[in-house]
């Protein structure tokens, strides 16, 4: 293994970076990939990325974006030695150093379209650009692997199988299921074992069943061993086929279905060509969290054969084996192991040896405590790493790492000593209060500016379950410590989400009782169960739930939150059980989702109930396909407060904070049947342990069991590695002697050599209590006295704060909660609309002029021939037309020779077009396409533009300044009139401005710019369809509403000059933090709002363009908008 040098070129063909935590995988992993693409190795469109989560392809590609405009400015101007992963790009002649600019350039504009995307969203795409040969069923719907529809069915199955032949399952007489049960012919037994078997075998698709059905029955093989197998292997295949017929596929469905077509004999080889010309470059970031299946697929597509396939692409994968803790959802370490194998073949394995996490006396102890130990495989051992030259030794009045230990005050049968584990908890977590207390009360952190007190937000406690997280916040909370659950689970499991399907279904039946009385239980209304046969008290909620309903089907699920934010009685609600602030915090999420579930559209009771339900489900099935919940879903903290932080060690693997407490640091084994191991270099699981069955050279049932086992132990040891090394400044564990033995105990105890190196892979032999604290005491002398070790009594007492601890947190009552967000009108997540609505609904605007035409109106003075109607003239107004037009146009390929065709494919049938013709309104779409947007954009037609030059629905989420503070939308309007006066919408915004007075704004803006289109230059304009109707109906002259001045009206009398104004402020933001060389002035091009019915091709004879209005914002409003919004002035 060569450490590696990102100054050094750039390695080729399958290469293995092994990253130890702390030690920069990331970093080098980007500028790597910066590096590529500026050497002109490889272009975005023939660059694959893969990681675990969605959240993580996002990071990644931003990171990744960080490292080019690095790379970029180091090339425009160097100030200074660069780093050393710059310096081949920077050096070379000035021709050499162009080109590498102009690759990065391009590669900035093109970065959002590049592939970087999970393993699942690989597999889907890939299949997709496959086409027919993919085998992907088209309109295919995804889903999580719905755990109903598994179980149902398994019991079909095994009812099948037991009217056929009732003994056909029946192991050996006597075998036991549970302690004192025999399976004999129970079919609830059968069911609930075939099932354990069913769903492992579906989350490791690359597994093999044991014993195998094709092997064949022999004296130790019995038949009913052979029929269990053969019963899940079809239940299995029945279960995709249920799938296939539904038009529904699991994630790993589509894995299984590109590893099909890869290795199909007819069509494989194609497969594998058509994707090594698509992709010349391959990065697997976090590869330690992948399994055996998904490597072959990699190899396959990209590595093997290259004589016969075509030139190899180069692979890169990127992991640590120490970090793989997913084995329990199908992670397989010796997927990176085979990975390992490959790219050491090729002299090209190589890993990163400075940590620049941890201080470097945590260094030291890591060095000496884990020298020589192996993390459940040989080939996967420890590697000294080395502290980063500008850390120091440590940087706080804390020791590095302090272990905290019971003595024992059991004995076992076999003389071992231990301590209860239900016994010992409470004393745990009472001393972890202790020291948390301590900590507050007693320590410093080394600052920039000196030393100063810890705070609870530098703290986080991790654990192995949620459960262990809710006892740990309890504790804390009893002693009035602040503390906070991180993103622990979805928000969509939260009981918010619960009463909140109670509330919309009360509202979507007011005068149906059972529906109300449901949603009098909520949460939101608190009702007892005497208010529930309070009839008065039933017709007020009756009628609550109709406004609220009313409210919904108008505006939308933000202005059913502001109902309930001004209804004090729900407040009090929702705050009576002592967790108001995590219940305010949750329920403004679900919104959020919801609102963004319905496009920002109103929407009814009934659709919100259902939307609900499509985002839980989604939820379901990002879970299975990656072992954890989206970002978007993920509960968020409740309280900016500093506090300390409370999280699952899953949760936590990726973060670091600077100082860690482990209450429970070692989870009990639990090696379940059935058994899943490794034999022959195939990965097995036994899917008929009960049996006891033997095959020859395969491995009996004991060392089935043992192989299971030894892995499990592993997986603990790997995930106690995690656990340690997010620490930057100090770690403090707490060690029982219990009665299972793995992670802490083996890492502490296990048997040291000569030379220091542990044995973690076999139990540790424990010291009797009475040579517990010298043994303590050798390893502060091993780790050159830098471990602390205390002894924690089994009776610990709750020590008081001390002087410097913080003020104790709310108690969480009524009273206490803070709402003040929660009840501020004017603390939300704002939209254009929202804007708008919110300012009229508390009159600052006037009344708006009155509108052109009209039939009041006397008629206009026709000076030209009559205008034909066009297919969208007539289309029948309102919303859902504008919606539906919106979708249309988004979905079509402005390039395609058959766009007609393909417009009257999407239209016809749709509702929306009332009695229009689905011919006509194409023909009227198609024109409008034709029609020049304006000479200033070189006459460009929608028509004109290619797919890869257009960004559809670009959504925005801009924070107004800090939450403590406030907008004035009337300073943001007053920009326009400062920066220019000769502007066409100055008066419009100076009058705007007064018209707002004092008219103030929190939380957030977000919204969805229709079109960016990336013209030449680049520039880049923003574009808004409409399908207002300007014009009077049955007026001859109607298009003459559509010119630029009756358009400017329409503008102002919708307010959307100051739309458009947000919405460049938004894509300057969004151009700003991706364009290496941003210059406002250059690149920002304006908006053009496109009035559809109005446009109606090429200029006429009389050199008309109609349907189309363009502006371009001051620059300098646009910028000192931004700062405003920010809060920087």
């Amino acid at each position: 293994m060569t450490r590696l040098d990102l100054s050094r070129p750039i390695p080729s063909g399958s290469v293995l970076l092994e990253a130890s935590a702390g030690t920069g995988k990331t970093f080098a992993l980007t500028a790597l990939i910066a590096r590529s693409l500026a050497e002109g190795l490889v272009g975005v469109d023939n660059l694959l990325v893969v990681t675990f989560t969605r959240a993580a392809t996002r990071e990644l590609r931003d990171k990744v974006r960080d490292k080019i405009n690095e790379a970029t400015a180091a090339l425009r101007q160097a100030d200074g030695p660069p780093e050393p992963w710059i310096s081949p790009l920077v050096a070379g002649s000035a021709t050499e150093r162009a080109e590498r600019l102009a690759h990065l350039q391009a590669a900035a504009i093109d970065l959002d379209r590049a592939w970087i995307t999970t393993i699942h969203g690989f597999c889907r795409q890939a299949l997709q650009l496959l086409g027919a040969q993919g085998g992907l069923p088209r309109d295919t719907a995804l889903e999580g692997g719905s755990s109903k529809a598994r179980r149902q069915a398994v019991r079909d199955a095994v009812l099948v199988e037991l009217l056929h032949q009732p003994d056909g399952l029946a192991p050996e007489p006597g075998a036991r299921y549970k302690k004192d049960k025999t399976l004999d012919r129970n079919a609830g037994q059968i069911e609930a074992l075939v099932d354990q078997g069913v769903k492992h075998a579906l989350q490791n698709r690359g597994t093999n069943l044991a014993p195998d059905p094709s092997w064949g029955k022999t004296k130790d093989l019995t038949a009913g061993a052979l029929r269990w197998s053969a019963l899940v292997k079809s239940t299995i295949d029945e279960i995709t086929k249920r799938r296939r017929r539904s038009g529904n596929l699991d994630f790993d469905d589509l894995i299984r279905l590109l590893d099909d077509a890869l290795n199909d004999q007819k069509i494989g080889n194609a497969v594998v060509r058509s994707l090594r010309t698509r992709f010349r470059m391959v990065f697997v970031d976090e590869f330690q969290d992948t399994d055996t299946l998904q490597w072959k697929i990699f190899e396959r597509a990209f590595l093997d054969d290259p004589s016969t396939l075509g030139a190899a692409a180069d692979v890169f994968v990127v992991g640590d084996p120490k970090q793989a803790i997913y084995r329990f959802r199908g992670a397989d370490v010796d997927a990176y192991l085979a990975a390992a194998r490959t790219a050491g073949a090729a002299g090209n394995h190589y890993d990163l040896d400075i940590n620049y996490r941890s201080v470097g006396d945590l260094i030291t102890i890591y060095n000496h405590l884990y020298r020589g130990a192996i993390f459940g495989h040989p080939k996967i051992k420890y590697r000294p790493v080395r502290s980063a030259p500008n850390q120091p030794p440590t940087a706080s009045s804390l020791p590095a790492m302090t272990v905290r230990w019971m003595m024992p005050n059991q004995t076992l049968r076999n003389g071992n000593e231990y301590v209860r584990a239900p016994e010992s908890e409470p004393a745990v977590l009472t001393d972890l209060a202790n020291e948390v207390t301590r900590l507050l009360s007693n320590h410093t952190i080394n600052t920039d500016k000196g030393p100063r007190f810890v705070k609870a937000g530098d703290i986080a406690i991790l654990v192995g379950t949620n459960d262990q997280a809710t006892d740990v916040v309890k504790e804390l909370q009893e002693r009035d410590i602040p503390v906070i659950q991180a993103r622990t689970g979805s928000v969509l499991e939260s009981p918010v989400v619960r009463d909140l399907r109670l509330l919309l279904k009360g509202m979507d039946r007011p005068s149906d009782l059972p529906s109300v009385r449901a949603a009098a239980i909520s949460r939101f209304v608190g009702a007892q169960a005497d208010d529930l046969l309070d009839d008065d008290a039933l017709v007020d909620l009756q009628d609550r739930l109709g406004r609220w309903s009313e409210v919904t089907k108008s505006s939308g699920p933000y202005d059913l939150l502001q109902q309930l934010r001004a209804d004090r009685a729900v407040l009090d609600a929702l705050v009576a059980d002592g967790d108001g602030t995590r219940h305010l915090t949750d329920l403004e999420h679900v919104i959020e989702l919801l609102h963004t579930g319905c496009n920002g559209e109103p929407a009814s009771p009934d659709t919100l109930m259902r939307v609900l339900d499509n985002l839980i489900a989604e939820a379901d099935a990002d879970k299975v396909s990656s072992g954890v919940h989206s970002e978007e879903v993920q509960r968020r903290i409740a309280t900016d407060e500093e506090s300390v932080q409370v999280s699952t060690i899953h949760a936590a693997k990726g973060l670091e904070y600077p100082i860690v407490l482990l209450p429970f640091p070692t989870s009990q084994r639990r090696n379940r049947s059935p058994y899943s191991y490794l034999a022959k270099k195939k990965r097995w699981l036994d899917v008929a342990p009960l049996h006891k069955w033997e095959k020859r050279n395969h491995p009996g049932p004991d060392e089935r069991k043992k192989k299971s086992s030894d892995e499990s132990d592993g997986d603990e040891q790997r995930k106690l590695y995690v656990a340690l090394t997010r620490a930057k400044h100090s770690v403090v564990a707490w060690w029982r002697p219990l009665h299972w033995n793995a992670g802490l105990t083996r890492l502490l105890f296990g048997q040291r050599s000569s030379s220091g190196d542990v044995n973690t892979s076999q139990n540790a032999t424990i010291p009797s209590g009475a040579n517990l604290t010298t043994h303590f005491s050798g390893l502060k002398t091993l780790t050159g006295g830098l471990l602390k070790t205390e002894e924690v009594s089994i009776s610990v007492t709750p020590l008081a704060p001390g002087p410097n601890a913080p003020p104790p947190a709310p108690p969480g009552t009524p009273a206490s909660v803070d709402t003040s967000n929660f009840t501020d009108p004017a603390w939300q997540t704002w939209s254009f609309s929202s804007v708008d609505r919110f300012l009229r609904s508390h009159r600052r605007f006037k009344d708006p002029a009155p509108p052109t035409g009209g039939t009041d109106e006397p008629p206009r003075q026709i000076d030209r021939p009559p205008v034909p109607s066009s297919g969208l003239s007539d289309m029948p107004a309102g919303p859902d037309v504008g919606t539906f037009l919106h979708e249309v146009i988004e979905k079509v390929d402005f390039r395609s020779p058959s766009i007609q065709e393909d417009l009257v494919k999407r239209l016809t049938g749709s509702w929306q077009l009332g009695t229009a013709d689905p011919e006509s309104v194409a023909d009227g779409l198609v024109k409008a396409m034709e029609t020049p947007l304006a000479p200033t954009f070189s006459d460009t037609r929608l028509l004109d533009v290619e797919p890869v030059d257009r960004l559809n629905e670009l959504i925005f989420d801009l924070r107004l300044a800090d939450t403590t503070d406030r907008v004035a939308l009337a300073e943001v309007c007053r920009t326009v009139p400062t920066a220019s006066s000769d502007d066409p919408y100055s008066s419009y915004f100076a009058d705007l401005a007064d018209r707002m007075d004092n008219m103030n704004v929190a939380g957030h803006l977000t919204g969805s710019i229709d079109l960016v289109l990336r013209l030449d230059g680049p520039r880049f304009l923003v574009v808004d369809y409409k399908s207002n109707r300007a014009h009077p109906p049955g007026d001859p002259s109607w298009l003459d509403h559509y010119e630029e001045a009756p358009l400017r009206e329409e503008m102002i009398k919708h307010d959307y000059p100051l739309q458009a104004f947000l919405y460049s402020v938004a894509l300057h933001r969004y151009l700003r933090w991706r364009l290496p060389d941003y210059d406002p002035s250059a690149h920002l091009a304006g908006s053009a709002y496109l009035f559809l019915r109005g446009m109606v091709g090429p200029p006429g004879t009389d050199g008309r363009t109609t349907g189309v209005t363009c502006w371009r914002p001051p620059i300098e409003a646009i910028l000192s908008a931004d700062r405003i919004l920010a809060g920087d002035q």
